[in-house]
């Protein structure tokens, strides 16, 4: 049998949180949600995920 799971969430952090890198300081607002995908798949004894994050470049 076959098993496979799927899922999305909104990661954005929250307005005012403190920027690393280039910008230090806390952000001001949010321009693009970031997302989270995943996706498991199960068959027998074997499972299989893989996940992917948008990167807020």
């Amino acid at each position: 049998m076959l098993t496979a799971g799927f899922a999305q969430a909104v990661i954005t952090p929250p307005v005012g949180v403190e920027i690393s890198g280039y910008a230090f300081g806390p952000s001001a607002c949010v321009l693009e949600e970031l997302q989270a995908q995943a996706v498991a798949i199960r068959k027998g004894y074997v499972t299989l995920f893989t996940s992917d994050t948008d990167s807020p470049i």
